[in-house]
């Protein structure tokens, strides 16, 4: 008996162990090894970097139902340690190897949180597909579907309807994204459920407001506006109310007459730094020095003070007017933006406190920037170069590269010009303009060689590093394939096109980057025009109206852009547009490069701001899939 007891024994003790050893099963994912496939709540959860890169700009969310709240995620001797409370249903960490984007290829890093008894929250799926689509696709994510959103948010608020309040904007809005007649009855769900009782209040109204919103039924949602402002007039929505008509006012005259009326709720809306900034920036344009100075005082947030001052002197420094003014306001966005730095009140909800300290970093950069060029103007050279060696930052900004070696030149320090200038060019961070700047300080400073050999090992450099770092981020997913009418009404069909390189770029009229890239995206356009083996189509999306076409066609036309021109269609019930619902296109610009066989190699989002980077990234992207 004691035997079989002692057998029974071991036996469990070897089902614990192997039990044990199931639940931290470390899983390994590119560079990186995870102590386990799912978070375990209030445990320690490890993360092994196997690279050698810097990862000091990564981070991860917390997400809860719909929201996703960031934290920093930190390296020690290429480890870190993160505990998760049990509040929480998913963690998604981004990570940055030497401040580039490194997604597991579209896939992410994206992690359920269980309990000790390996259960999730009830909404855990739900969480986990609607991050992919919502937050993740601001990542770059490629992984995130619609369709299953959708049915993971209605399986979760089926068993648990208490959950409505949650989700039922996000509800709303993943129906738009999978199914336009699906959308509607979301919609009608909600908004019966709430006129169906006896007496409605605030929270029912404002709920009703975001159906309405959600749904684009102005009406019904100026009519529930309107009925919070007479019922609730102190309620916050009523004072936005007030507000919103200044949105709409052309003269100045209108819109001080306007502040004056609605001092108390322009003051306590979200909108108040912004029409603030406004006004002082309309008292300025005409040199109402006092009045300016007024609505300045009154700008509660000293970033935004700083953004003001700098918008103003920027614009002063490139038309050489007023230099000496614009200096001082510049100087003070610097101070401003310093103080800020060391107390660090104003960090918001949407960045952990290093994303935020990072963002002040780059906002002190660019400030520099402008205040280096007043300087530079002013014939302060010695001073200019000092503040443009704090604008350059990490060399990232190739226009302020090229700025740091013009001040240097000028000032006679060309074998200073010459080492920098080779940095920055051999890491792919130069403007064509630089390279010249190069050549110039190289023969001044009668360094050995030639200057065009040296420039171009620098360039090839440069080269190799960006196919490295392209070929880490190269997918390989099925390109969804479509048919769209170009602006001449010509039918233009993907899956035609197959056995060529094909660059979708998605944009809109109203997308500032998107028409920023175009000069970058016109120099591409024109190097591979008589290139049959590679074709441009420009995705035009999220814009409807009866006169969409004219107006896109009228935007080419003035900008003389040899672009040809796709329509996305939108979908007849519901808000999204085809192409990009298909591309899981959540952000412009996006670029979407397909190979010739006819798969998505790689996905790019946003716009770094310089067109000959742009141009460079795009030949190196055509020139792996035609290697």
């Amino acid at each position: 008996m004691r035997k079989f007891i002692a057998l029974v024994l071991i036996a469990m003790t070897l089902s614990n162990c192997q039990s044990e050893e199931k639940k931290i099963q470390p899983e390994t994912i590119g560079d990186f090894t995870f102590s386990s496939g799912d978070i375990v709540a209030n445990s320690p959860f490890t993360i092994t970097y196997n690279g050698t890169s810097d990862l000091s700009n990564s981070f991860f969310h917390q997400v809860k139902h719909t929201k996703a709240y960031p934290y920093d995620v930190e390296f020690t001797n290429n480890e870190a340690v993160v505990t998760i409370p049990d509040s929480i249903s998913v963690v998604a960490f981004h990570f940055y190897e030497n401040q580039q984007p490194e997604n597991n290829k579209g896939k992410g890093y994206v992690f359920k949180v269980v309990n000790e008894d390996g259960k999730s929250a009830v909404d855990a799926e739900a969480a986990y597909q609607f991050y992919l689509i919502n937050d993740g696709a601001f990542y770059d994510l490629t992984t995130g579907d619609a369709t299953l959103t959708l049915n993971a948010i209605e399986t979760a608020l089926a068993k648990n309807p208490q959950l409505e309040d949650q989700w039922m904007p996000s509800h709303i809005y993943v129906a738009q994204q999978a199914d336009g007649d699906k959308a509607k009855a979301v919609a009608e769900k909600y908004i019966t459920e709430v006129t169906s009782k006896s007496e409605l209040d605030l929270e029912d109204y404002k709920q009703l407001s975001t159906v309405y919103g959600r749904t684009q039924d102005t009406r019904r949602y100026d009519s529930i506006k309107a009925i919070i402002s007479e019922k609730f007039p102190e309620s916050k929505m009523a004072q936005q109310h007030k507000v919103s008509p200044f949105f709409n006012l052309e003269s100045l005259e209108a819109k001080e007459q306007f502040f004056v009326d609605n001092n108390n709720a322009i003051m306590q809306s979200p909108n108040a730094d912004y029409i603030l900034q406004n006004l002082a920036v309309g008292n300025f344009n005409i040199k109402n020095d006092s009045a300016f100075k007024g609505y300045f005082e009154m700008i509660k947030s000293a970033t935004s003070k700083a953004s003001l001052l700098n918008s103003i002197a920027w614009a002063r420094a490139e038309k050489g007017k007023d230099l000496e003014k614009a200096a001082e306001m510049s100087k003070l966005s610097l101070d401003l933006i310093e103080k800020e730095q060391g107390e660090l009140n104003e960090q918001p909800q949407y960045y952990s406190p290093n994303q935020y300290k990072r963002n002040l970093d780059f906002n002190y950069n660019m400030y520099a920037d402008t205040y280096a060029l007043l300087l530079f103007k002013l014939g302060k050279t010695e001073e200019a170069i000092t503040y443009q060696a704090k604008a350059i930052g990490k060399g990232m900004s190739p226009d302020n590269n090229e700025r740091y070696i013009e001040y240097l030149i000028a000032d006679g320090q060309y074998d200073k010009a010459v080492d920098k200038a080779k940095t920055f060019i051999s890491e792919g961070y130069a403007t064509p303009t630089l390279n010249d700047y190069f050549k110039d300080a190289f023969t001044q400073a009668n360094k050995k060689g030639d200057a065009n050999t040296v420039l171009s090992e620098l360039k090839e450099s440069a080269k190799i590093k960006q196919l490295e770092k392209l070929e880490k981020t190269m997918l390989d997913e099925k390109a969804p394939d479509f048919v769209a009418k170009n602006l001449n009404n010509e039918e233009v069909k993907l899956s035609a096109l197959k056995g060529k390189t094909v660059i979708l770029d998605f944009w809109a009229t109203w997308c500032g980057p998107c028409i920023s890239s175009f000069p970058g995206m016109q120099k591409a356009v024109t190097k591979y025009k008589n290139d049959e083996n590679v074709v441009f189509l420009f995705v035009d999306t999220f814009e409807s109206g009866e006169n969409r076409i004219t107006e896109v066609q009228d935007f080419i036309n003035e900008n003389k852009y040899d672009f040809e021109v796709l329509i996305d269609p939108k979908e007849e019930n519901g808000s999204s547009h085809d192409i990009a619902k298909k591309y899981n296109i959540s952000g412009i610009p996006t670029k979407v490069i397909i190979g010739p066989n006819g798969r998505i190699k790689f996905k790019d989002v946003g716009y770094s701001g310089s067109n000959d980077k742009l141009l460079n990234k795009i030949d190196g992207m055509i020139s792996l899939l035609n290697f």
